[in-house]
C-alpha cells in the first residue's frame, strides 16, 4: 500500500512513476542504484551488515539523526494516506472485469517466469489457480444447463 509514498520519499516522483507503472522486476543492485535499497549483501551476510549499519548510525552522530528526521518531515507518510490508498485499490479491485483479471494473470505468470529459481512454486500456484478457475466456470455452466433441463426445477 505504500509503494508510491515510500518510493517517492527515497527516490523521487519520476523514479517512482517509472518503476511502479512499468511492471518490471528490479534486481537488488538496480534498487540500490535508485537509492531504494541502502546496502546489498551476499546471502548469509545480513546480520553482519545490520551490525555495521547500526554502528554507522550511532546516536552520537547527531547530524545523521537530524538529517534522517528532516527527511521524514520533508516527505511525511501518514497512516491516513496509506488507508486512503488501500481504499482506492479496494474500490478499483471491485470494479475489475474478466479481461482485467486475465491480463493480471498473464502479467503474474510473466513475472514468475522472469524471476525464475524460487518462483517455480509461484508458477505452479498460478497453474492451479487457472485450473480451479476453469473448472469453476465449467461447473457453474454445467449446473445452470442442468437446472434449465431439470423438470423438477421448471414450473
Amino acid at each position: 500500500m505504500g509503494a508510491w509514498d515510500f518510493t517517492i520519499r527515497k527516490a523521487g516522483f519520476a523514479v517512482a512513476s517509472e518503476m511502479i507503472l512499468s511492471g518490471r522486476l528490479y534486481s537488488a543492485d538496480e534498487l540500490q542504484y535508485r537509492r531504494l535499497v541502502d546496502i546489498v549483501v551476499d546471502d548469509g551476510q545480513g546480520e553482519a551488515a545490520i551490525d555495521t549499519v547500526v554502528r554507522d548510525v550511532d546516536p552520537r552522530h547527531r547530524g545523521t539523526l537530524a538529517a534522517l528526521r528532516a527527511q521524514r518531515m520533508a516527505a511525511p507518510i501518514s497512516y491516513e494516506s496509506l488507508l486512503a490508498i488501500v481504499d482506492l485499490w479496494a474500490e478499483s479491485a471491485l470494479g475489475l472485469t474478466d479481461r482485467d483479471l486475465r491480463l493480471m494473470e498473464r502479467l503474474a505468470r510473466a513475472q514468475a517466469r522472469k524471476a525464475g529459481g524460487a518462483s517455480d512454486g509461484a508458477v505452479e500456484e498460478l497453474k492451479l489457480m487457472e485450473l480451479e478457475a476453469a473448472w469453476g466456470d465449467r461447473r457453474a455452466r454445467f449446473d445452470r444447463r442442468n437446472l434449465a433441463h431439470d423438470r423438477r426445477v421448471q414450473s
